[in-house]
């Protein structure tokens, strides 16, 4: 059977996808031009099982609109998860998420590359950005902060000093360009909601 947009939910799993046949309209995607020959779907299976991202869909949950996942290979039997999701602003521009299993994150909000702080790759902060994502509960909104908050030494990533992020408890996007050239008061940022509890399970147990 082919796994295609209606149906890879519904009893298909990650190592279906590496034996099946996919139709190009489905959201999961994979990618084995690098693949090493005989093809060993377990040592691609064993690697995968070592990143986090894999936990969470490994049983093809159903993903939210506009949201793909591709899975490629290296000749090391390495196995590459990228998930790319588009979402709204709370004023209504548009953002492009693509979120890699090297924990690096390509944020574009209506066009523009923002940076976010190197603190952030982690397995934690991952994990919380792909369930987000899965659940579709992520939320970019649209905040100010006092131009006192960054300092603007170092690498661009490393701008933006942790104590605020803490305080406010959400991850902060922003141009590194415009904070290093600005001469105003306040600077405009986005706010990500990946370290609210995640309750909802993603992952359909006995899958693998």
């Amino acid at each position: 059977m082919i796994i295609n947009k209606y149906n890879y939910y519904k009893g298909f799993n990650f190592q279906d996808l590496l034996t099946k046949e996919i139709s190009d309209n489905c959201p999961y995607q994979v990618n084995l031009k690098y693949s090493p020959q005989p093809f060993e779907v377990k040592k691609y299976i064993e690697k995968a099982r070592e990143n986090v991202i894999f936990e969470l869909i490994k049983g093809l949950p159903k993903l939210p609109p506009k949201t793909k996942v591709l899975i490629y290979s290296t000749i090391n039997y390495e196995i590459v998860f990228s998930i790319t999701h588009r979402i709204k602003t709370t004023m209504n521009k548009s953002v492009h998420m693509c979120i890699d299993n090297a924990n690096k994150y390509y944020c574009s909000i209506d066009g523009i590359l923002h940076t976010y702080n190197y603190n952030h790759g982690n397995d934690e902060i991952l994990f919380q950005m792909v369930s987000k994502i899965l659940n579709n509960k992520m939320k970019m909104e649209e905040i100010v902060l006092p131009t006192e908050a960054f300092n603007k030494t170092g690498r661009p990533n490393s701008y933006l000093e942790p104590y605020y992020e803490d305080q406010i408890g959400k991850m902060i996007f922003y141009r590194s360009i415009r904070v290093f050239y600005t001469q105003n008061s306040f600077v405009e940022c986005y706010a990500l909601n990946v370290y609210e509890s995640n309750k909802q399970s993603i992952a359909k147990e006995g899958d693998i």
